[in-house]
């Protein structure tokens, strides 16, 4: 499911491997994205997050950043409780470099992983769950050869 803007999508086919990707110049999803993280969390089951962000260039924006970092402080115990880890792949080592220093601001409540490659961060999560305890099937595990193949990019307006 795609955001107002188009900037980002979450999709559920592999839970409890959440899917999310991020394209360019997605600020204006990001009030989206944390209202459908918190329906996650009203599911009551854990999951890891595989975020493509191959198409992400540069860091999110001052106001996008502080939304996050507020909410994620905001939401510590469920993400503690629900969020085994998140795997973000960034194409570019400055903008793995911009989200760290983000968690310096408000610490992760989990485990992220920042790899280069989508494939990596799926696999990452779909670790994360076995090493939680989280049963994890065929359907599941699918996310890594989905991510082996994905390409990509907003969907048409109008």
């Amino acid at each position: 499911m795609w955001g107002p803007a188009k900037r980002i999508c979450i999709d559920d086919t592999y839970l409890p491997v959440l899917v999310m990707v991020l394209l360019e110049d997605h600020g204006a999803d990001v009030p989206w994205m944390l209202s459908r993280f918190e329906h996650n969390f009203s599911l009551g089951k854990r999951y890891a997050l595989a975020c493509d962000a191959l198409a992400v260039s540069r860091p999110l924006g001052a106001q996008g950043r502080s939304d996050i970092g507020k909410w994620l402080l905001a939401n510590r115990k469920n993400l503690e409780r629900y969020c085994v880890g998140s795997g973000i792949a960034f194409p570019s080592a400055f903008v793995r470099g911009a989200m760290t220093a983000l968690y310096w601001i408000a610490p992760s409540p989990m485990p992220m992983y920042y790899p280069s490659t989508f494939e990596e961060a799926a696999r990452w999560c779909v670790d994360r769950l076995e090493a939680a305890g989280e049963p994890v099937g065929i359907k599941t595990r699918s996310v890594i050869m989905h991510a082996q193949t994905a390409v990509h990019s907003a969907p048409r307006r109008g």
